[in-house]
């Protein structure tokens, strides 16, 4: 089912110290596909959860429109959107076994007895959960909350789901794993998701798409390849990529009459005997199979990998780049220029 979103506009009282309203989400116009998974990614205050509670209809919009499966939804409450939302608490009942959990929903709805214990053993040998059912919350790992979550959702069948920030309880190891597990699973169940998040490791790895906002409006939906190769903005390029691109005035590289600011990724830059950047090293992360290597002069700071025996810190070293590497922005977080 499709999900699309028209000059959603979503604005909060302003405070004390600020009387103007906010405007958490600034004219959004967004269209994702039968059975893609969106991310929305942004730093915190860009919008994205705003974004999805409108979606979602936990938050009505000031303006704008939302339409699933071709439906205009915008003014029915949440219970009569068909989506399902799993959040970055995982909301489980602690007094009830996990299978009721995943259940309760459907039993609710006086869905029969018999179409709710097969569909709760579909859901369970989906996400490997048979072992889990008669248990507590309490008795179960991050990772198991985390899936009885999932099955809660995947179990009433619904257009779309929406996710807001649901990995971000576990640790790094774990989130790794089940960010994997989550894309596989939606690419089998072929449900269209929007999932939001802060991190663009989990923006760059799990979207078919890429929605990057910033202060409620989008600046680029693309997808990950697209967004790493050509940001549409220097806030963009910065923002996405481990590490970001490097993006500095362009005097800083001694390039004039190009553009005011450029950028150029670490894995394009070079450190060589006589190069266009000379500066100091002032870290150097060891990463094993590479090194990022920081290097300063003066207010300018470059990242540059070194797949192999980096620089000590405090070396003085010089940087080199091919000009095809360089892109150009109008600042250091405008527009890209051709």
């Amino acid at each position: 089912m499709t999900v699309s979103v028209s000059g959603l506009v979503k604005a909060y009282p302003g405070s004390r110290r600020h009387p103007a309203p906010v405007r958490a989400v600034d004219g959004v116009d967004l269209e994702v596909a039968d059975g893609e998974l969106l991310v929305a990614v942004g730093p915190s205050g860009s919008g994205k959860t705003t974004l999805l509670r409108c979606i979602a209809g936990l938050e009505d919009p000031d303006r704008g429109r939302v339409s699933i499966a071709g439906r205009d939804v915008t003014g029915l409450r949440a219970g009569d959107r068909d989506v399902a939302m799993v959040f970055q608490e995982y909301a489980l009942y602690p007094h009830l076994s996990a299978g009721r959990n995943v259940t309760l929903g459907l039993q609710a709805r006086k869905v029969p007895a018999d179409t709710v214990a097969r569909k709760l053993q579909e859901v369970a040998a989906l996400l490997d959960l048979e072992d889990a059912l008669e248990r507590l919350p309490s008795e179960l790992s991050g990772g198991e909350r985390q899936r009885v979550a999932l099955a809660r959702a995947i179990v009433r069948e619904p257009a779309a789901f929406l996710m807001d920030e649901p990995l971000s309880n576990l640790d790094a190891a774990l989130r790794a794993r089940t960010r994997a597990d989550i894309r596989s699973l939606q690419r089998r169940l072929a449900t269209t998701t929007i999932y939001v998040t802060h991190d663009q490791v989990e923006a760059m790895t799990m979207g078919d798409r890429v929605a990057v906002l910033r202060d409620g409006r989008l600046q680029q939906v693309a997808d990950p390849d697209t967004l790493y190769a050509r940001p549409a903005t220097g806030f963009v390029a910065r923002f996405l990529g481990s590490p970001p691109m490097n993006v500095v005035p362009a005097d800083a590289l001694g390039i004039s009459g190009r553009a005011p600011a450029v950028g150029v990724r670490a894995e394009r830059l070079r450190i060589v005997p006589r190069g266009r950047f000379r500066g100091e090293v002032v870290a150097v992360e060891r990463l094993g199979a590479h090194s990022i290597v920081h290097v300063r002069r003066g207010e300018a700071s470059i990242l540059v990998r070194v797949d192999r025996d980096p620089p000590a810190e405090g070396a003085p070293v010089e940087i080199d780049f091919d000009d095809d590497d360089l892109h150009l922005f109008q600042s250091m977080d405008g527009a890209r220029l051709p």
